[in-house]
């Protein structure tokens, strides 16, 4: 992967998902990768939805 060179270039994702079943290996990995690389000033996960804002 390359990052991409656009200042300013926003993009909100929200990672829904049922609380009575777990994440499939790909999902659960896909997962990790978001929260990993989530910008730290206005990231942040929302209670119950497993939003997350500027990833």
């Amino acid at each position: 992967m390359r990052p991409l060179d656009a200042p300013g270039l926003l993009r909100e994702i929200f990672v829904i998902r049922r609380n009575d079943r777990s994440l499939s290996i790909a999902a659960q990995t896909m997962l990790e990768f978001l929260m990993v690389r989530k910008p730290g000033i206005s990231a942040r996960a929302n209670k119950g939805t497993g939003a997350l804002r500027g990833c």
